[in-house]
């Protein structure tokens, strides 16, 4: 995809989205054509757009405990601690597969940082949800980009309140900054539910579960 489509369809996005409010589609709209003299600006608008707006969107308790599905490449990537990145993804894959207890594995292999996921990255669905799921039904079920195996990060209810995180339905400006023009409004998919927060800390986890 070009950078003038990717930018053109993440417009569309927050345009089309009602639930943002009217001002902000309004300012999308207008960047149309920006996008098509010089795409790579409209998007830098954009993803300066879409930030202010998200940050003063109305957020919530969470009702329920919440889960985030990670592929095993991007636990390396982001959340593993330095030290074990001394490996490859692909033979730290290997390791975690052959290990004993690989939920054990990944916790044990976590990074100690006080936020444990920034903003951006901090899509959630309720545990209830998928709970029961293997990884080829999480990969369906949330269209993750990489195929299982998965790590998934548990935040029960009791433990997001203690930390004062706050949640909310996940909009059409949080496709923006990372750039996921594939984004649906209500879920990824039939039956799924979609949060976001701000930042997640460390303290907000519960375990680690491990589905293949």
């Amino acid at each position: 995809m070009s950078p003038a489509e990717l930018v053109d369809r993440l417009i569309r996005l927050v345009e089309d989205d009602d639930d943002l409010p009217a001002k902000a589609r309004q300012d999308a709209k207008g960047l149309r054509a920006v996008a098509v003299a010089n795409p790579d600006r409209a998007l830098e608008h954009l993803k300066t757009l879409a930030a202010d707006v998200a940050a003063n969107l109305p957020v919530h308790d969470s009702p329920e405990d919440l889960a985030k599905c990670v592929g095993i490449e991007n636990f390396w990537a982001f959340y593993c601690r330095a030290e074990v990145k001394a490996v490859s993804s692909a033979t730290y894959k290997q390791l975690v597969m052959a290990a004993v207890d690989p939920a054990q594995q990944l916790l044990s292999d976590l990074k100690s940082d006080p936020t444990l996921v920034d903003a951006i990255h901090s899509w959630m669905v309720p545990f209830t949800q998928i709970a029961s799921m293997g990884g080829a039904e999480l990969e369906s079920a949330l269209v993750i980009r990489h195929g299982p195996p998965y790590s998934v990060f548990v935040f029960p209810q009791v433990l997001l309140s203690v930390a004062g995180i706050r949640v909310r339905h996940a909009l059409a400006v949080d496709a923006v900054p990372e750039g996921l023009w594939e984004w649906r409004k209500g879920g990824p998919s039939a039956g799924i539910d979609e949060f976001i927060d701000r930042d997640i800390s460390r303290s907000a986890l519960g375990h680690i579960e491990w589905r293949l």
